[in-house]
């Protein structure tokens, strides 16, 4: 009776929540975005089935998009490579894989659901530098690692539905806190999952924006969700059954710090737990991202849900996946497009706001483009795949179409200290991106930028078909202001709002002034733990993690020839480069490489300074030697 209340509140919300969960990827799986619109695996490509590992290597590491279907339990050894556009399922009730783990590198769009993969080495699943995956149904447990690593700048993942037990090291959606290539990624969806007599690592997040939400957690010996290193946490409505450190922030409590992060919890169970319960009380939020609410349930009912349906599940080769994915938001225009069955004479495709008033299609490809969709909106669809042998149905999905203009500046309008940099490697620091959400059926843009309101076809700085343009240059501390123009396909331009931000910097005085106080981009943050080993003045400084990073501000006393001296503390672990500017101007430059542990002064004698000069120290870390600076002393000259 409580399953069957449970589908029928499902119905009557409109949702597509189904018996063995969402037969397509929630979460950042379903993102729009570099260059993939939702992940759909080898879903375009051809269906195999495969009798040996041989095969299921043959066609995993192939060039071509395949759904690969695997019928029998293997025994074996080491790692299977799998390349792009792969969906790699377990036919039936699911298929094992002993002592043999799938690992992509550099790929994108991968679908594994329905193996059993145990006792694998080093992991049962490993991805390096991949985007778009979606792990779903499975059961991981007993490697000699990892369970499920996501590393090295992997991105855009959801994993659901999965049973991860008897195990240490569980799951990583990071590489630690020295990887620099994971920095603005890392982004994953944990939901409907269960973690039992396990003991850490359930999952652990660094850098990227991390939700957990409807996951059973029960034995869990160390930690359940740990985060750390600039993570954003969104944990909500999980159940955590005797288990330790519900949440579980990893290595530093002060919030400046590199290693810390953010989380917000609510909506979660504990039962017969201990330790943290509590979250910082920030963190991202998914649904600037992705809709999700139509998946998320009570924590109350979540261990009955997840032990009756977690796991590899029978009849899940059958499921048909969109595009854009389900709960997409911000859908621009595009077709609608799914995948295939293989069997299909033509596809019935049903349409509408409404979940109860749908229009019909009839189509022979698997697409859909003749439909005028209305910016700004909800829509609600299905398809069913016509064969000999009767109909396919796909679940019930969801997306929202974009407003008709450009939206979402970042700059956000009428910020007042926006920043101008953003990491662009670990050599340089770039210009931060001009960046906006599309309009509903834009196919291009123009972008207008300039220091006055009007904003006339002379200040057009470019024309793309991105969402998204880098400006080669802003000074600090002046308005700015810009404008999205969308170019629609019948060669009409429909005119953006206009937005506007300010490059405002902190005030630099004459005297000592504390880094910490200053503006810091890139990775740079404010520290204290080692402040009693060179006695930092305030207690504080400023300390660059694992590639680069800057400090400025602006000269706030008059026009003069100054003496600058930076404190910096030259550590043991390797070398540290700096080069300090003023406005575009390189004025002096000098690398931290005496290994000597020891607070030093860098010194320029004559520095011409103007007011509202900008002086900016960048910093790039080597070896593992991290840039630790304390302050900038001005002395005007006599």
């Amino acid at each position: 009776m409580k399953k069957r209340g449970i589908w029928l509140m499902s119905l009557l919300l409109g949702t597509c929540l189904t018996m063995n969960g969402t037969g397509s990827p929630v979460g950042w799986a379903s993102v729009n975005a570099l260059g993939v619109p939702g992940t759909v695996g080898g879903g375009m490509g051809k269906t195999v089935r495969v009798n040996s590992l041989e095969e299921l290597a043959a066609y995993a590491g192939a060039e071509d998009p395949y759904v690969i279907i695997v019928e029998g339990n293997f025994e074996g050894a080491g790692m299977i490579r799998v390349t792009s556009n792969k969906t790699i399922i377990g036919a039936g009730a699911g298929a094992v894989l002993d002592r043999v783990g799938l690992e992509a590198s550099r790929s994108e769009n991968i679908i594994i659901r329905n193996l059993t993969i145990k006792r694998a080495g080093p992991d049962a699943l490993a991805l390096r530098t991949c985007h778009h995956v979606w792990i779903d149904h499975c059961d991981l447990s007993e490697s000699s690692d990892g369970l499920l690593d996501l590393t090295l700048g992997s991105d855009f993942a959801t994993v659901s539905w999965t049973r991860f037990h008897d195990h240490n090291k569980v799951s990583l959606a990071n590489s630690g806190t020295a990887h620099f290539e994971d920095y603005g990624k890392e982004n994953t969806t944990y939901h409907h999952n269960w973690f039992y007599d396990a003991v850490q690592r359930n999952p652990r997040v660094g850098y990227g924006k991390g939700h957990v939400f409807n996951n059973y957690y029960s034995g869990i010996t160390s930690y359940c969700v740990g985060y750390h290193t600039q993570a954003s946490m969104r944990v909500e409505n999980n159940y955590f059954y005797r288990s330790a450190e519900p949440l579980h922030q990893m290595y530093t409590d002060v919030p400046t710090a590199a290693n810390f992060a953010e989380s917000w919890a609510s909506g979660n169970i504990f039962d017969q737990t201990t330790g943290n319960e509590q979250g910082t009380g920030h963190s991202f939020d998914p649904a600037l991202y992705y809709d999700y609410g139509f998946a998320m349930e009570p924590a109350a009912g979540i261990p009955q849900r997840i032990k009756d349906y977690s796991g590899p599940q029978p009849g899940l080769e059958d499921d048909i996946f969109p595009l854009p994915g389900n709960g997409a938001l911000n859908v621009a225009a595009q077709p609608l497009c799914w995948t295939r069955t293989g069997k299909e004479k033509h596809w019935n495709v049903y349409i509408g706001t409404e979940p109860g008033k749908m229009s019909l299609y009839k189509v022979y490809d698997n697409k859909l483009a003749s439909v005028l969709l209305r910016p700004g909106t909800r829509y609600f669809w299905r398809v069913e795949a016509v064969t000999d042998n009767g109909i396919v149905k796909s679940d019930l999905w969801q997306f929202r179409t974009a407003d008709a203009l450009a939206a979402q500046p970042c700059p956000v309008d009428k910020e007042s200290r926006a920043m101008r940099f953003a990491v662009a490697s670990r050599q340089q620091m770039g210009q931060k991106a001009l960046t906006w959400a599309p309009a509903c059926q834009a196919v291009g843009y123009r972008v207008y930028l300039a220091r006055h309101k009007k904003l006339t076809k002379d200040d057009l700085l470019a024309t793309t078909a991105e969402t998204s343009y880098v400006p080669r240059w802003l000074d600090a501390c002046q308005d700015y202001y810009w404008r999205v123009d969308a170019l629609l396909p019948d060669g009409k331009v429909l005119k953006g709002r206009r937005w506007m931000f300010r490059t405002g910097l902190p005030a630099l005085l004459p005297g000592r002034n504390e880094t910490e106080h200053l503006q810091l981009e890139g990775n740079a943050f404010v520290d204290l733990k080692d402040a009693h080993k060179f006695a930092a003045s305030g207690g504080k400084y400023v300390v660059g993690e694992v590639g680069p990073g800057l400090w400025c501000g602006a000269w706030q006393g008059p026009e003069a020839l100054c003496t600058l001296k930076i404190a910096y503390y030259d550590e043991n672990d390797g070398r540290c480069s700096y080069v300090l500017y003023v406005n575009r101007q390189e004025v002096g430059r000098w690398t931290a490489a005496a290994d000597d542990e020891s607070l030093k002064e860098y010194i320029l004698p004559q520095v011409a300074l103007k007011p509202g000069d900008e002086i900016r120290l960048e910093f790039a870390t080597q070896r593992g030697e991290l840039g630790k600076t304390d302050y900038i002393d001005i002395q005007i000259n006599n």
